[in-house]
């Protein structure tokens, strides 16, 4: 209901129109359409709880998209947590993301080539990779791990390409839950290689 004040000017709504006044003058807009959640099941619904989904995965992986997307986001005048969320769109069914086919890097760089991934008892990961595949510019390789269960993120030290050997610890209470490792190198001028999934070996995890 609208009321009107002694210069005949509008306050309130009338009909589909919201009438008020600012610096004296009248102002009329429409008014607001009711928010309608989009149902489960519809496609709106699946798109948005996908979103949110890769988004919660790409706060925690941030500092590896960083440099995984840091290239393509600078070219597409976009961020890297987008670009992450628009490649990994089909990695996901539903609410379950299928980790062997994460990326969380993708570039020209040849990528390393990782072998023999191993977890000690103590929360150590240690993987060799190739150092041959180098190219004649400065090169380093970073692994990042990532634990669902307890939200948790690690991004090793960079280690110089030409080792061929990473290590770094991890927390002792990872060591009963699902653990996924994703490595990749990095070239002088942020270009990146591909991401690499790495299963983690569950065989040295002490038992329950």
């Amino acid at each position: 209901m609208a009321t009107i004040t002694k210069n005949g000017l509008k306050h309130g709504t009338i009909g589909d129109q919201v009438f008020y006044v600012v610096n004296g003058k009248q102002r009329v807009r429409a008014v607001a359409k009711k928010y309608t959640a989009p149902k489960k099941g519809s496609r709106v619904y699946a798109s948005r709880s996908k979103f949110g989904v890769l988004s919660t995965l790409a706060h925690h992986l941030l500092p590896a998209i960083k440099i995984g997307f840091h290239k393509e986001a600078l070219r597409a005048k976009s961020f890297e947590h987008n670009v992450f969320i628009s490649v990994n769109g089909n990695n996901l069914d539903g609410d379950n993301i299928d980790y062997p086919r994460l990326v969380v890097s993708r570039g020209i760089v040849p990528a390393p080539r990782f072998a023999n991934l191993t977890l000690s008892k103590g929360g150590v990961l240690r993987v060799d990779f190739d150092p041959t595949l180098r190219s004649d510019k400065a090169e380093v390789v970073y692994l990042a791990v990532f634990c669902p269960d307890k939200e948790g993120f690690l991004l090793s030290d960079p280690v110089n390409r030409t080792e061929g050997r990473l290590k770094m610890r991890i927390p002792r209470s990872w060591l009963t839950h699902a653990v996924h490792a994703y490595g990749f190198a990095r070239r002088t001028g942020l270009h990146t290689s591909p991401t690499e999934y790495l299963p983690v070996v569950t065989e040295t995890r002490p038992q329950n």
